[in-house]
């Protein structure tokens, strides 16, 4: 994930899909800080994140599944440009993708919406289905359930 934040973002949005795991975060408020620098413009993890109170600072849009006080093993590496699904939602790299404080809307086309910042959506990860990601407490993209830094309202393309 950092290798690829570390590169020209270009206004996108990066997908990586963590499996929906729990067991430490897969991204941080300085990788936040040097994807920012880079260009890219937001990122939609199913799994993870530390430094929530930091990341609030930044200008930067984070949707995730929750947080945790640990750096995970970054011991997997996934495939770059794949269509990823989870949450009940596939993302496709060239999507368009809106999100604010209750959730995430991915659409083929424009909607035409006011606000937020717009460019193309990146993905990276293993296409594998996540566990009770749809519906219920807990589900990735609810209001109360899903995980928003303070500015998370981007769209994205």
């Amino acid at each position: 994930v950092q290798q690829i934040l570390n590169s020209p973002g270009n206004g996108k949005v990066l997908v990586v899909n963590g499996g929906g795991s729990m067991n430490g975060a897969i991204f941080d408020s300085s990788m936040a800080r040097s994807a920012q620098q880079n260009g890219w413009v937001g990122i939609v993890i199913n799994g993870v994140v530390r430094n929530a109170e930091e990341l609030k600072t930044i200008q930067f849009g984070v949707k995730a599944i929750g947080t945790h006080p640990s750096l995970g093993m970054q011991q997997q590496m996934g495939q770059r440009g794949n269509s990823l699904s989870f949450g009940g939602v596939t993302f496709n790299p060239g999507s368009w993708l809106y999100a604010d404080k209750d959730g995430i809307v991915v659409s083929q086309t424009s909607l035409n919406v006011g606000g937020g910042m717009t460019g193309t959506t990146a993905s990276y990860g293993n296409s594998m289905p996540a566990n009770n990601m749809s519906t219920g407490q807990g589900a990735y993209g609810t209001g109360q359930s899903a995980y928003g830094t303070g500015q998370t309202r981007f769209c994205s393309r």
